[in-house]
């Protein structure tokens, strides 16, 4: 993305890819940095909220393991195991297909409630994650890749809604362009 895609003549950014797991690249001074330990950019080990601490995420962390693809299956089929009434469960057919994201977020854009539900989480999760980058590395932008970018819509301006006004300075918030 810094190179050849939206980070284009962008010497601060932090490009974020969503996909099972939820990572990072930073890029400071034009340069990318790794940190001490090379794990700059591990953003799915953020904790969004005080109600997540202590615990364990096998094999994720918590933002991603709440906001990544596995994350946005297992929220959606607890609220359906739990009685919800949506589209990704049909009675009629004998065989519904197996529950991914993709299918949670095509269902959402179509206006599914429960799926409407998850993504209003997820966005949450999502906003909590950019608003602390943004105080910490203050990029002039920052660019949401990955797999699960192709719902963008679903995220990128309710994620602008709940950062406007919240920070000093809000970064530019883009979808991919590779």
């Amino acid at each position: 993305e810094s190179w050849r895609g939206a980070g284009r003549g962008i010497d601060s950014l932090v490009c974020i890819s969503l996909g099972d797991g939820i990572g990072a690249g930073v890029v400071l001074g034009g340069k990318l940095y790794r940190g001490a330990q090379h794990a700059a950019g591990e953003i799915g080990y953020i904790i969004p909220s005080e109600r997540f601490l202590g615990q364990s995420y096998d094999g994720y962390g918590c933002l991603e393991g709440l906001a990544g693809s596995t994350g946005i299956v297992q929220r959606t089929a607890a609220r359906l195991t739990a009685g919800a009434v949506s589209a990704l469960v049909t009675q009629s057919e004998p065989q519904t297909p197996p529950l991914t994201a993709p299918l949670v977020l095509a269902a959402a854009r179509a206006g599914d409630p429960v799926a409407c539900a998850v993504v209003e989480e997820t966005v949450d999760y999502l906003s909590i994650a950019i608003a602390n980058l943004a105080c910490i590395l203050d990029p002039q932008r920052i660019v949401v890749s990955g797999e699960l970018a192709e719902f963008g819509d679903l995220f990128i301006d309710p994620i602008r809604a709940r950062l406007h006004g919240l920070l000093p300075t809000a970064p530019d918030i883009v979808l991919s362009e590779l």
